[in-house]
């Protein structure tokens, strides 16, 4: 299937702000290519492709950050995520497309009202019946709608963690669960032969926005970074709502 200039460049414009996001905060990329792609193309193909760009794009921000990983900080999320992709995935091939673009324009609003809350900070470790609730949610998100960080991303900051061990965290986590959900929807038959020449034409903006992200990791104010974040997803949360 072909496709025309236009589709091309909105899709490699989109893939480059959202892998930027992910480059220099650890996560965004599912929240901000999914606020952006639906305009331009059909919601549910557009959550099968950020599947596939989401591997890609954690994989390649944890390896930049992969002395700060510590294995027990992601491992209940991870089983909690196991369990809730699954649920995820069927919603997303039993859901009306347009009712699925609705589902995800509340659900990043749902992420910008978190953002937009001071993180807790405990003096003690969260119970992990906390992290499996939190992985499991975001099992379920990201199974349908490609946008599994918020409840996560929650759950990760309420912890006393360094910059660089909250960043691995975070990427751990999507990385598993992406991989899990794109070896889910490959057997749901979600994986077309569109949706792969999709994946082709927007991998190099998706490998350049991350090296930009990375590299302006620690050089960026990422609170300033975050506002700007916030407020194009609350203006493209809206978008998706009334469109």
């Amino acid at each position: 299937m072909s496709l025309s200039a236009g589709i091309i460049l909105a899709t490699l414009a989109s893939v480059l702000v959202a892998a930027f996001v992910q480059g220099v905060t650890g996560f965004g990329f599912g929240m901000v290519a999914m606020a952006l792609l639906p305009l331009f193309t059909g919601a549910k193909s557009s959550s099968v492709l950020i599947g596939l760009l989401s591997l890609v794009t954690t994989s390649c921000v944890l390896y930049s950050v992969r002395r700060s990983f510590r294995g027990r900080d992601f491992l209940f999320p991870v089983v909690g995520m196991f369990a809730g992709v699954p649920f995820g995935v069927y919603a997303l091939v039993m859901l009306d497309e347009n009712l699925i673009q609705r589902l995800v324009g509340i659900a990043i609003l749902i992420a910008c009202a978190q953002m937009v809350i001071p993180s807790l900070r405990m003096r003690r470790a969260i119970p992990w019946p906390w992290a499996l609730g939190a992985g499991f949610t975001s099992g379920i998100l990201g199974g349908a709608f490609g946008i599994g960080g918020p409840p996560v991303i929650a759950y990760a900051s309420m912890q006393e963690w360094e910059g660089a061990r909250y960043k691995a965290m975070l990427c751990s986590f999507f990385a598993t669960s992406n991989l899990y959900r794109v070896i889910i929807m490959a057997g749901a038959g979600l994986i077309t032969g569109d949706i792969l020449l999709r994946f082709a034409v927007a991998s190099p903006a998706l490998l350049l926005g991350v090296f930009l992200g990375i590299r302006a990791f620690g050089r960026l104010s990422r609170d300033a970074f975050r506002r700007v974040v916030l407020v194009t997803l609350l203006v493209l949360a809206l978008t998706l709502l009334v469109l």
